[in-house]
């Protein structure tokens, strides 16, 4: 005769729910399954449902509370001679539910001015915030970067972040959303701010050191942002340096900085290697140009 063997009764916990499934070896079919779970109260096994599967999902439980369950099967032989129905019973089995489902992922928004960055978020639906307990705000300076976190929002309602008077708005964001149970949901999708959205460091070609007051000092176009450092340096005609700096401000009076003599009205001639914050890493930038010295 065909080997038998008692249904095996296995649990797989979640969140507020245990899933429970069963193997059985036999040589007669099984129709129907009732599921059994222990009453603390009565200090007995209760009938709480049927299955035509091996399985069962058992909802609405508490997490961090013990459960325990037995199965029993329902079932005949083909010979029509035997009894019927035939029942058989599996072992006892418990579990415990917990949390091990993620919040929900949010959507993430930004924009900067060149200054402050304003981060803004959505989750997918009203009911996600019941599982989310804090949101986990994550930066890399630049495209291939590592993100960090950088900051936690403890406020599930708390949609929004920002960063303020900074001194460089490159980089890339991202947020996850965390429950209690500190499980994470998957990474936002990522917003990015690179140098284009921001203004460029350019350079005027005159100026008028006369000490009006107006236009005394050489200086780039303002604002410019997202510069780390230049490499200036000023010509006059006949190719002799009369100023060098690496400060982006420049910041010509001009006067030969070697000589501590004021420079003659006329054009000069400058090369300036600027070092720009770019999501690609520092970038140079090289800038060819005159300046007409009027006094």
């Amino acid at each position: 005769s065909d080997l038998a063997t008692s249904i095996f009764l296995q649990i797989d916990s979640t969140d507020q729910a245990l899933y429970l499934h069963w193997e059985e070896t036999v040589p007669w079919h099984n129709v129907l399954y009732t599921i059994y779970r222990y009453n603390p109260q009565t200090a007995s096994f209760d009938s709480i449902d049927t299955s035509s599967t091996p399985y069962y999902m058992d909802n609405h439980l508490i997490n961090s509370q013990k459960y325990c369950y037995y199965i029993r099967s329902t079932g005949y032989y083909d010979d029509s001679t035997i009894t019927r129905p035939l029942y058989n019973q599996s072992q006892i089995c418990c579990g415990i539910p917990y949390d091990n489902i993620p919040p929900c992922t949010p959507l993430l928004s930004g924009e900067t001015d060149c200054i402050d960055i304003d981060l803004w978020w959505t989750l997918p639906n009203d009911s996600c915030f019941e599982d989310v307990e804090k949101y986990y705000i994550y930066y890399a300076d630049d495209i291939k970067g590592d993100y960090r976190i950088i900051d936690t929002i403890t406020d599930k309602y708390t949609l929004e972040y920002h960063l303020k008077n900074l001194k460089s708005v490159i980089g890339c964001f991202i947020i996850v959303a965390v429950d209690s149970n500190h499980n994470m949901s998957e990474f936002s999708n990522r917003i990015c701010f690179d140098i284009d959205s921001c203004n460029p460091y350019r350079l005027p070609n005159i100026f008028s050191p006369n000490g009006d007051g107006i236009n005394d000092m050489y200086t780039p176009f303002l604002p410019y942002d997202m510069v780390e450092s230049v490499s200036m340096h000023i010509y006059n005609r006949w190719g002799g340096l009369v100023y060098k700096t690496t400060n982006p401000d420049i910041l010509w009076d001009g006067t030969n900085q070697f000589n501590n003599k004021k420079c003659a009205e006329g054009v000069y001639y400058y090369a300036c290697d600027v070092r720009e914050y770019t999501l690609y890493g520092i970038r140079v930038r090289h800038l060819r140009g005159s300046i007409t010295l009027v006094r």
